[in-house]
């Protein structure tokens, strides 16, 4: 598959994990039970299909994509309350080891993901539970991201089905995630329709829906970051040209730049990011030795936590948001 395809078929995978994980607000409704099955159907031929081409699609089954959002979604909770300990702990060696987003956990290897829950697994097991209640972390918590591993770990991939023409198998493929764009258009519109009934799902829905770009060349990050705080993250990861599409996912706007020093903020001419939108932050070519090493995120809320997707190219990104090049680089 391209990579186009392949971040079309993983936003898919890990949308229809979701509605199965909230299968009660929907499995009452003909229409949307329809449109996830057949989602369903065309997901399991591009597996067979995408078999044929020799491409690592890192999936299997439902039940075995349904155990891995689990899991990584159980992970990434204790994630989030575990950068937020290790801010407080000013430990960043143990920070930079667990900060992992949603989505790292999930496109990637499936040995990779069991190998980062693992982690995420012992380094909250060192950790006196007691120490966390404020951190929004109890001992259910772990036992179930330990319990959520292993079941994911003993999923097996059903039995593909070979097809011999390759080129038989590329054209299929194609007409499948044809297929599902068609069905997203209702299944949009009907799940858009409970957003006053159920609007924390719908959000969650929508959430799943982002097709990231997180191909050959990329790295992304995500970032919680404290009223009044600051945030940093690729720490000796960018050069001259890289560029940072970052969508802001918070209800108050945010300042981002580069920095000097781990969650420190930015020593350039900082840009905002307003509420609920995304831009491109791009380092210009011609900055070569700067001093800046983190790209860094400002949170000037005094009330509000602002959640912050970063996706780190080596070139321009090509997503339509805006592009600002970054200026006031000290060097």
């Amino acid at each position: 598959m391209t990579e186009d395809q392949i971040n079309y078929v993983g936003m898919s995978k890990t949308n229809i994990a979701y509605m199965v994980l909230k299968i009660s607000f929907w499995t009452s409704n003909l229409k949307i039970t329809s449109r996830v099955n057949a989602i369903k159907a065309y997901l399991t031929d591009i597996e067979n299909n995408a078999e044929v081409q020799e491409m690592d699609t890192t999936g299997a089954t439902d039940d075995q994509n349904f155990l891995w959002f689990v899991a990584a979604d159980q992970a990434f909770h204790i994630i989030t309350g575990l950068k937020a300990y290790y801010i407080d702990e000013k430990d960043t060696v143990s920070f930079k080891e667990i900060n992992y987003s949603f989505w790292e956990l999930m496109k990637c290897k499936k040995l990779t993901a069991l190998d980062r829950m693992r982690l995420i697994h012992k380094k909250v097991s060192l950790i006196d539970i007691n120490d966390l209640e404020d951190y929004q972390i109890v001992a259910t918590d772990v036992t179930k991201l330990n319990s959520d591993t292993l079941a994911f770990e003993a999923a097996q991939p059903i039995k593909r089905i070979m097809v011999a023409d390759k080129k038989v198998a590329t054209a299929k493929i194609a007409e499948d995630i044809a297929g599902i764009q068609t069905e997203y258009v209702s299944l949009d519109l009907l799940v858009e329709a409970m957003k006053r009934a159920q609007p924390a799902f719908v959000k969650g829905y929508k959430d799943t829906r982002i097709v990231y770009d997180l191909g050959h060349g990329h790295d992304t990050a995500e970032l919680s970051v404290g009223p009044e705080m600051c945030a940093t993250a690729f720490e000796n990861k960018f050069e001259a040209g890289y560029s940072f599409l970052i969508r802001n996912h918070a209800d108050v706007g945010i300042l981002v730049g580069l920095g000097l020093i781990a969650n420190g903020k930015p020593e350039t001419t900082p840009v905002a990011v307003p509420a609920k939108s995304e831009i491109v932050l791009v380092v210009p070519k011609e900055a070569i030795g700067m001093l800046t090493r983190f790209l860094s995120i400002q949170n000037p809320s005094k009330l509000y936590v602002a959640t912050v997707t970063i996706i780190m190219s080596k070139d321009v990104s090509k997503s339509d948001a805006e592009k600002v090049v970054i200026t006031g680089i000290p060097k």
